[in-house]
């Protein structure tokens, strides 16, 4: 190993095959990143994958798909408020699976992603009227996952007894 190493240190380019191109940042196009971990043994369709999602997406500019191996795809997408409304809308499911989808950045790499979470809507029901509020809402919420801060008590507008929070919850573990 150690012979090799060496002949390694020796190899050098001379000035012809040296750096030609230097990639600065304004010639990079802005993309913004969304890996997502399809849940499923089956193989991916990316044709059924890219018409399935641009209709339930409804993007602005649309998006490129990228196929990345072992059930996961890249989408790149142009406009960052798409990928913020995409990640409102989760949980996404595909073929009846889930879909679990992670933000990205240029400098992340793609094994290092864990997918062991998705956002849920969850709503939380029979609250008395004495503790009808987002804190008691919250802390119910955090037996079954870590809560968001964002919440809506649309509930509350039809009369109804519930609040909806949102819980990133574990996929990894069974639910409780």
């Amino acid at each position: 190993m150690e012979k090799m190493m060496g002949s390694w240190k020796k190899l050098s380019l001379s000035e012809s095959e040296g750096n030609k191109f230097i990639v600065q940042d304004e010639v990079m196009v802005k993309e913004h990143l969304l890996e997502a971990k399809f849940l499923t043994r089956r193989a991916l369709n990316m044709e059924a994958i890219t018409r399935t999602f641009k209709l339930l997406w409804k993007t602005r500019k649309g998006f490129e798909i990228r196929d990345m191996g072992d059930h996961k795809v890249l989408f790149v997408l142009p406009e960052a408020s798409d990928i913020d409304s995409v990640l409102q809308g989760e949980p996404w499911t595909f073929d009846r699976h889930l879909v679990a989808l992670q933000r990205m950045e240029r400098s992340d790499a793609i094994r290092s992603l864990g997918f062991n979470s998705t956002n849920f809507w969850v709503q939380v029901h029979n609250l008395l009227v004495v503790s009808f509020n987002l804190e008691v809402a919250k802390g119910i919420g955090s037996i079954v996952g870590s809560v968001n801060m964002r919440a809506s008590e649309e509930g509350d507008q039809y009369r109804a007894n519930f609040i909806r929070i949102r819980i990133a919850v574990d996929i990894i573990k069974p639910l409780c």
